[in-house]
């Protein structure tokens, strides 16, 4: 544990992210941390999806406030199905979605996370999303663009997921986000 304590504080003094792990995080309206990048904001994206998903989160209107507010109101989702949808409209979506997975063995989680910035401001991060619900593993390759304005955050313009070669999807059904 001591080991893990050193870590945290080096990572926090040489500025290199955040000293506390995403999966510490117990409330996602209140962490800001203060060198974050596209890349982290989408693990906290989907850190908060999959406890939403499972019920550990509040039923609360202030998260999809804040959502909301995140993404730039013509901003698009691509489902791996291929459909659009407004950004902005999915994050609506996610309501009825609240504990849905509860007391099941549900878990989300990335890899292969790389965040370019293409021009000043500008950003694309790619990174395959898996979903695991009891024994069946789903993976898609995501690519997020992302703006960002000093002191203001990042503004999600546009996801796009295609299925991942790994992924034998017989049902889209239940993938949302």
């Amino acid at each position: 544990m001591h080991e893990k304590s050193c870590w945290s504080e080096a990572i926090g003094h040489f500025k290199l992210g955040p000293k506390l792990s995403p999966r510490d995080v117990s409330d996602f309206l209140e962490c800001k941390a203060d060198n974050v990048n596209p890349g982290h904001a989408v693990v906290e994206f989907f850190l908060f999806y999959e406890r939403w998903r499972r019920g550990e989160i509040e039923n609360c209107a202030a998260y999809t406030k804040s959502l909301k507010a995140s993404c730039d109101p013509a901003g698009v989702f691509v489902h791996p199905s291929g459909a659009e949808k407004s950004l902005r409209g999915t994050i609506d979506e996610l309501w009825k979605y609240h504990g849905d997975k509860k007391d099941k063995k549900f878990r989300v989680w990335i890899d292969q996370v790389l965040a370019t910035e293409t021009t000043h401001g500008t950003w694309i991060v790619k990174l395959d999303k898996w979903e695991q619900t009891g024994n069946e593993r789903k993976c898609c390759t995501t690519t997020v663009k992302f703006t960002s304005k000093e002191n203001e955050g990042f503004v999600w313009e546009n996801v796009q997921q295609t299925w991942s070669e790994e992924s034998e999807v017989k049902d889209d059904s239940t993938w949302i986000i």
